[in-house]
Formats: C-alpha cells, sequence, structure tokens
C-alpha cells in the first residue's frame, strides 16, 4: 500500500502525468536526493543535531502533503511507518541517509502513483 494518495488524478491529461513522472525520476538520482536531503534537514532542524525528531519530521511531512492534491493523513501511525522503514540505524531519529531513503520513499509512491493513472489512461 502506497504511503501517497492523491484526491484525484482522472482528469490529469497524459502529457502532464508524463512530465511529472520525468521530474520525479531525476529528483530520485542519487547526487539530488543527498542534496536534497540535506536541505530538508537544514530547514527542519530545530534541535540542531543534524537530523529529523519525530517533531521535526511531523512538521516537514505537513509541509510536503499540505495541499489540495494529496490525501495523505499526517498521523502518529503514518510517522511511526516512516520512521521505522526509514531509521536505519534504530535511533529513533532521521539522519541524512535516513532522509535519503524518506526522500526516495515518498518520490517513488509518488511516481508509482503518476504510472498507475497513465496506464489506466491508456
Amino acid at each position: 500500500m502506497s504511503i501517497i494518495k492523491f484526491k484525484d488524478l482522472s482528469d490529469a491529461a497524459p502529457e502532464i502525468l508524463a512530465e511529472g513522472i520525468e521530474v520525479i525520476a531525476k529528483k530520485l538520482e542519487e547526487e539530488n536526493l543527498q542534496a536534497k536531503a540535506q536541505e530538508i534537514i537544514e530547514r527542519y532542524d530545530i534541535h540542531g543535531d543534524k537530523s529529523l525528531q519525530r517533531s521535526e519530521l511531523i512538521r516537514f511531512l505537513y509541509d510536503v502533503f499540505d495541499s489540495e492534491a494529496f490525501d495523505v493523513e499526517v498521523d502518529d501511525e503514518l510517522v511511526s511507518k516512516l520512521i521505522d522503514e526509514c531509521d536505519l540505524d534504530g535511533n529513533g531519529k532521521l539522519e541524512k541517509e535516513d532522509v535519503v531513503e524518506l526522500s526516495r520513499k515518498i518520490l517513488t509512491a509518488m511516481r508509482d502513483e503518476f504510472e498507475k493513472c497513465l496506464k489506466e489512461k491508456e
């Protein structure tokens, strides 16, 4: 089950979906993931420990999914699931490599949703 749900992509033109898939593919390149993870940590790390603690992750997720397009509830279950899946060393917070994994997971889920919708239009 994908962590990303869009409210409705049925009206999206195939060209827009295909362009979105291309943009996401570029963002999924390792170099871009590394740079984005660093940006995320710099923006959301209010504790200054070069990681995202639970409260910082929640703030990040609210910002990511605060859009009319998404049907994602940022709740304790989602936050716990993402920490469990992305916290590679199990310390309860997300360091840079963990944030790379988090970004990869979110972008891959978005790409999968776009591809699913595009396939349904064929």
